[in-house]
């Protein structure tokens, strides 16, 4: 029988623990455990863990639930729930990518999801939305050494801007001519990465999914009239002025081209 409740237990188990204060052994069922004990399993504490929360219990420095303020109740109870659904999204995402055919319906319903929401935002909602992605991209030192270099070379030249959903390094307004500065490692270089299967743990996807994201949004810039010129990280470190060259020569094309 719990020491606490003063019912049998629903299972066949207790949680018992001697107090080493009082030499006597603490015993409890399993929801009194939990409620005592922040719902966090007694089993898996430490001996000194236990014994210094039952402790802490007899000297009042942990309240029992039946003597929090309701403030104190209801902020365990958030920081509890939140813990609880964080646990659940991430064990029910882990079983969504174990499973090929639910993982690809789902990444289709979150585009034509996020298709719908940007074509009913407001232009200032959009705005928000660009304004954000933006603020949150991280820019490589060598990228933006190179664009840099680049806009010494030749004028106007926007950086940061937001296209057809993507945010490119460059663009040259004039002759709607787009740079964009590929890491090796962020991009995978085929110069480098050589087995599409390989798994890169620091994107969360394979090399070629990677190629096929970059390949997309070359397409979607292609589709909008954009022309589109890739700079290489290792390429640019071996030969800058080789790349700058190669650049402005992209976009003199384009502009006899127009």
């Amino acid at each position: 029988m719990c020491l606490e409740c003063k019912k049998p237990s629903s299972k066949d188990y207790y949680y018992t623990q001697t107090l080493i204060a009082d030499n006597k052994e603490w015993r409890r069922c399993a929801s009194c455990s939990n409620r005592l004990v922040g719902k966090t399993k007694w089993e898996a504490r430490s001996q000194e863990d236990r014994t210094r929360t039952l402790q802490a219990l007899h000297a009042g420095v942990i309240k029992f639930n039946a003597e929090l303020t309701k403030e104190e109740r209801e902020a365990r109870s958030r920081h509890a729930g939140a813990a609880n659904t964080s646990f659940s999204v991430q064990r029910q995402w882990e079983t969504i990518k174990a499973d090929p055919k639910r993982l690809a319906k789902l990444k289709i319903q979150r585009g034509e999801t996020s298709r719908r929401v940007w074509q009913e935002a407001t232009p200032e909602e959009r705005s928000k939305r660009v304004a954000k992605a933006i603020g949150n991209r991280k820019v490589s030192k060598s990228g933006a050494a190179f664009i840099a270099e680049l806009s010494k070379q030749i004028q106007p030249l926007k950086t940061e801007v937001p296209i057809t959903g993507f945010v490119v390094d460059a663009l040259h307004e004039p002759t709607a001519s787009v740079i964009l500065y590929h890491g090796d490692f962020w991009h995978c270089n085929p110069k480098t990465f050589t087995d599409p299967e390989r798994l890169c743990t620091w994107l969360g996807r394979t090399v070629a999914q990677q190629w096929k994201r970059d390949q997309r949004m070359l397409a979607a810039l292609r589709k909008d009239g954009y022309g589109s010129v890739v700079v290489w990280e290792s390429d640019a470190q071996k030969d800058l002025s080789a790349e700058i060259q190669r650049v402005l020569t992209f976009i003199g094309r384009r502009a006899i081209s127009r």
